[in-house]
């Protein structure tokens, strides 16, 4: 499905490692399309409490697959929270400019869709003071368009 993960606290998290402005932009598409298809297709909450099913069979965790509703029940968007998770290196992070536009875009789509949103940066761990970390000429183009 189209789910990183969901949290106790009925978040959907989406989570993507900070390489460009198109996987950010897929980010936060799968964000607003995942709370749409949530929404608006019961049967796909079935697909997902199946999915966390077995997941918690293989990990031995319990209690989230009464998280989502089936497709039977209700299902209330105020009560979940679409949670967007950028990895970076830096401990100064920046959306390349286009990437803000995308997040903006689909914060305003989740809130008209009735859902909450959050954003998280997950600081990359150092690999080691003489690694350095090979950038290509695209990368260092788009952290030149990066805003804070």
């Amino acid at each position: 499905m189209f789910f990183h993960g969901i949290g106790r606290e009925r978040q959907l998290i989406h989570v993507k490692d900070k390489t460009s402005s198109s996987r950010l932009s897929h980010l936060f598409s799968q964000g607003t399309v995942s709370a749409r298809v949530l929404a608006t297709d019961p049967p796909s909450r079935d697909s997902v409490r199946n999915e966390v099913i077995a997941v918690q069979a293989e990990t031995g965790q319990t209690g989230y697959q009464d998280i989502i509703p089936n497709s039977g029940n209700d299902f209330t968007r105020g009560d979940f929270t679409v949670v967007y998770s950028v990895i970076a290196a830096s401990d100064k992070p920046k959306l390349p400019f286009f990437s803000l536009v995308s997040f903006r875009q689909a914060a305003r789509e989740l809130h008209a869709l009735g859902y909450k949103w959050a954003f998280a940066w997950i600081e990359k761990p150092k690999s080691g003071a003489k690694a350095k970390a090979k950038r290509s000429k695209k990368a260092a183009e788009e952290d030149a368009e990066v805003i804070e």
